[in-house]
C-alpha cells in the first residue's frame, strides 16, 4: 500500500535505538514529499527516507482502517505527495492532544480527591475548628540537649 497522508504509521525514532521498544511509537502522517524525501508525523516528527516504518491505519474515504502493514523503509514505498496539515499543524495537533490528556488526569485527580475527602481545605493556623491537629503542620521542635 502506498505512503499518503492521513495513514497510521509505527516507527522507531531515528534518534533511539533500534529494537528498544522505549523508541517505538506511532503517528498520523500529516505531509509526503516524495521528491524531498521524509514523512511529517502528527508527533512533530520528521523521518527520513531510510527509517524503517510500518502501516497500522488507512485513511479510507476519511476514515482510518486498521491495517497490518509489514516493516520496510520508507523509499521503498510507493509515497503519494499530499499534505493534511503543515509542520505547524502537527505542533497544534499535539498540543491539544496533551491539552486533553493533561484534562483527563486533572478531572480524575479531582474525583479520587473527592472520594478521599482531600478536597477540603486544611487550615494549620492552631485557631479552633482546624481539621489536623497542630502537631501535624508544625514540624517538631528540637529538644535541647541535656548535659551531666
Amino acid at each position: 500500500m502506498p505512503l499518503k497522508a492521513g495513514d497510521v504509521v509505527e516507527y522507531c525514532n531515528p534518534i533511539g535505538v533500534a529494537g528498544d521498544p522505549r523508541w517505538l511509537a506511532e503517528a498520523t502522517i500529516v505531509s509526503v514529499q516524495p521528491n524531498d524525501g521524509g514523512l511529517v508525523l502528527s508527533d512533530t516528527t520528521v523521518l527520513p527516507d531510510s527509517v524503517k516504518v510500518k502501516q497500522t491505519g488507512i485513511l479510507n474515504n476519511g476514515v482510518v482502517v486498521p491495517y497490518a502493514g509489514v516493516w520496510r523503509c520508507i523509499d521503498a514505498y510507493e509515497k503519494i505527495q499530499g499534505r493534511i496539515g503543515t509542520p505547524a499543524d502537527a505542533v497544534a495537533l499535539e498540543a491539544a492532544r496533551f491539552q486533553g490528556i493533561m484534562r483527563r488526569n486533572i478531572r480524575s485527580m479531582q474525583a479520587r480527591a473527592k472520594a478521599e475527602n482531600l478536597d477540603q481545605p486544611r487550615r494549620c493556623s492552631g485557631l479552633p475548628n482546624q481539621h489536623w491537629p497542630r502537631s501535624r503542620c508544625l514540624p517538631p521542635r528540637w529538644q535541647p540537649r541535656q548535659r551531666h
